[in-house]
């Protein structure tokens, strides 16, 4: 359509100067030549714009036909009655999706030994302290300190026993004197000198027990960004500047920072999330419209993304290469000797999945160790070692 429009504008304007433009000198013909040319190349860009402006404005009409005026919340029944049985599948809280609608921020008082830990523990990985503190701690076990522990409960004692686990074996490693002086460059070289870490039956036992009944590897994961947060202060938006962790290993803004903006991202998808899950039901049923609403919903999320990302400025690159991230480092490819867990559980667990890639010492059985690296483990003994065995649940 563009085109014809142009077209039949050129021949118009060509018909006129053949009419006008007899007798004139040949530099006036030119320069009105090229006038009018200019003229009809701007009408033609116009055109196309017009027309191309009336496709967008069809496209939003057909999608405020299909949302309903414009409706940005998907309230399908279909969706909305299948909410609460993918809530308790995935376990997803009502409020804050994957997030708690609060953390545990203390472990019942036969837990001390442990918390006492945690609260110096920034102070206690700078000044190299910490393993001695651990070996000196009489060895808690965990269903003597939390029988019939709750699943809160549980969840703390997993980043309390991980976070003194990953401090133990990594933070000797890590420069800390980077952090006491702003006229040294930090150096992105962290150098690791156990060829094998080991972990005392003070922290081995309990947290090899925390992470069985959860059913999760011992090694930190995202877990400290969704079961360590607390807010600030209530009555304001849920955002990284007002978040602040219950634990920290290094005690940096860093550190915080790094945790609150997933954890805020969480709490903003929070009721998108588990309509999500639902999506392939508006799609099999072809219900246009409230897929439709849920995508814009979505787009939504996705803009309030936008904005925490604006507070992401909180981490220090330098402090987290050079301070944060070989304490977050697991176990691999060397592994780590859990000392205290007995062989046979150890095994059981291996099969299960609750192990990744780690080195076990067990200390009951002296002269044998499961090894568990890269996804493979041998028992080896003071008899031939038996033959190389490879699970297949076994994560990493």
């Amino acid at each position: 359509k563009a085109q014809a429009t142009s077209l039949c504008l050129l021949c118009s304007a060509g018909h006129a100067r053949a009419h006008l433009g007899a007798g004139m000198p040949l530099l006036w013909r030119v320069r009105r030549w090229a006038a009018t040319a200019g003229v009809l190349g701007l009408s033609a860009l116009g055109t196309v714009l017009w027309l191309r402006s009336l496709q967008s404005l069809g496209r939003k009409r057909r999608l405020l036909l299909l949302t309903g005026a414009g409706e940005r919340v998907c309230l399908d029944t279909t969706v909305l009655d299948g909410i609460a049985a993918v809530r308790e599948t995935y376990s997803l809280g009502s409020a804050g999706g994957f997030l708690p609608d609060r953390c545990l921020e203390r472990l019942p008082p036969s837990c001390d030994a442990w918390e006492a830990l945690i609260d110096e523990l920034p102070k206690l990985n700078q000044s190299g302290r910490l393993r001695g503190e651990v070996d000196a701690m009489p060895v808690l076990e965990l269903a003597e300190v939390l029988p019939g522990a709750r699943l809160e409960e549980l969840r703390r004692a997993y980043l309390v026993l991980g976070f003194l686990s990953h401090s133990y074996c990594h933070a000797p490693d890590v420069p800390w004197h980077l952090l006491k002086t702003g006229s040294e460059s930090l150096v992105a070289a962290v150098r690791f000198v156990d060829a094998v870490k080991t972990l005392p039956p003070q922290l081995a036992r309990p947290w090899f027990e925390v992470c069985k009944r959860l059913g999760m590897p011992m090694v930190l994961t995202a877990a400290t960004d969704i079961w360590n947060w607390r807010l600030k202060d209530p009555s304001q938006p849920f955002l990284p500047s007002n978040l602040e962790l219950i634990s920290t290993m290094t005690g940096t803004a860093t550190e915080r920072f790094f945790h609150a903006v997933p954890c805020a991202m969480q709490a903003a998808a929070a009721q998108v999330v588990p309509k999500l899950f639902l999506a392939d039901l508006l799609v099999r049923e072809r219900r246009h419209a409230s897929l439709a609403q849920l995508l814009l919903e979505l787009a939504d999320v996705l803009k309030e993304f936008r904005t925490i990302f604006r507070e992401v400025s909180g981490v220090d690159p330098d402090i987290f290469w050079d301070i944060y991230r070989p304490c977050l480092a697991g176990f691999f490819p060397d592994g780590v000797a859990l000392c205290g867990v007995p062989l046979a559980t150890a095994l059981a667990a291996a099969e299960a999945g609750f192990i990744g890639g780690t080195t076990i010492k067990p200390a009951p059985l002296p002269g044998a160790e499961v090894e568990l690296v890269s996804g493979e483990w041998q028992l080896v003994g003071d008899e031939d070692p038996q033959p190389e065995h490879k699970p297949t649940t076994l994560r990493t």
